[in-house]
């Protein structure tokens, strides 16, 4: 096999399976369990329903709303962790139907945010030098981080190989214009190499 040939990316789409309507609601009710249970997690680890200075739609703020608000500069991160799940979901297990690959990438994002708000890895992520102040996210701002995963999926499922890596860059660059930070420098930086 030519390396050309392992290098190649299919220019396929996602499989559109037979529509089934049982198949979906049980897509659905398992996605919707899915993130109540992770809102009743946030709340037990004492994780507030919403900021105390009100919610907004959007926080630019990382020294004082990072992480509160319905979305911020790290909801960007979350997008491409939609967009890669499904990809790598896409490339590795094809047959997966779009009702099933959608909920791959909700619990896969449920699960993140689970872990992401357990007092370790709080202080995992606001320990780095040059990390922004991280203490955990409001349980709005987690169901927000779920959405916009969800939202990288539905992008992630109209474009080609090259669209999904083209969006991936780009999300990239526009997360260390805007906020200074990224998928590839807070990784580099947790590793102590930034």
């Amino acid at each position: 096999m030519s390396r050309a040939a392992v290098l190649a990316f299919p220019q396929t789409t996602f499989g559109r399976p037979r529509w089934s309507p049982d198949a979906d609601v049980r897509f659905w009710v398992a996605a919707l369990l899915s993130v109540a249970v992770l809102a009743c997690w946030l709340g037990l680890l004492g994780r507030p329903l919403a900021p105390p200075s009100g919610l907004r739609l959007w926080s630019g703020d990382l020294a004082r709303g990072n992480s509160q608000q319905l979305s911020d500069g790290y909801s960007l991160l979350h997008l491409s962790f939609g967009a890669l799940i499904a990809a790598l979901m896409r490339r590795y297990n094809p047959r997966l139907g779009g009702g099933r690959l959608a909920l791959t990438v909700v619990l896969s994002a449920v699960v993140w945010e689970a872990v992401e708000n357990l007092p370790p890895v709080i202080t995992l992520f606001s320990a780095p030098a040059g990390a922004a102040s991280y203490h955990g996210d409001s349980i709005v701002n987690s169901l927000g981080d779920v959405v916009f995963a969800g939202a990288g999926f539905v992008l992630a499922r109209q474009l080609s190989w090259r669209g999904i890596v083209a969006l991936l860059v780009g999300i990239e660059l526009a997360c260390a214009l805007l906020i200074g930070d990224g998928l590839l420098w807070g990784s580099l930086r947790l590793a102590g190499l930034a």
